[in-house]
């Protein structure tokens, strides 16, 4: 399988302590479909990772996960903050202790602000989240399903 690129990322480009990497289509953030019912869009949200690592490890696992014309952007917390309209957001972070897993959760308000701000972690949320990884011999505690934005 060939590795995926994220597109739009400077490899000179370094993550600035408040940012956040975000794929985006048509200037549009991609979307996780957190829902059942097709006419119920109260859970859908943007798709946020910690790092580069993050969406490599996510796009290993996942290869038709994010589109593959997506540009990634890495975004400050205080445009993210800006986006009034979702009410989840979906957090992809990196396992502390092996940089080939991640977890996958959805953080509602008032805590997307906490955690955009990294006033909490992520990590709180570690025995809820789905774990992902692109290790063979790892079982995943959960999975989830993804589907393009």
């Amino acid at each position: 399988m060939r590795k995926r690129k994220l597109r739009g990322l400077s490899k000179r480009r370094r993550q600035q302590g408040n940012e956040w990497l975000v794929p985006f289509v048509d200037d549009m953030a991609c979307i996780y479909h957190g829902h059942e019912d097709s006419n119920d869009h109260s859970m859908c949200g943007p798709q946020i990772f910690c790092c580069p690592n993050a969406a490599r490890v996510f796009l290993k696992a996942y290869p038709d996960g994010i589109p593959p014309l997506a540009v990634w952007e890495f975004m400050e917390d205080s445009t993210l903050l800006g986006w009034t309209l979702p009410k989840v957001f979906y957090f992809f972070f990196c396992d502390l202790d092996d940089l080939d897993t991640i977890f996958f959760v959805g953080v509602e308000r008032p805590n997307i602000r906490k955690v955009l701000l990294k006033e909490v972690s992520l990590h709180q949320w570690e025995d809820v989240a789905h774990r992902i990884s692109t290790k063979a011999n790892k079982r995943k505690r959960r999975t989830a399903k993804f589907r393009r934005s």
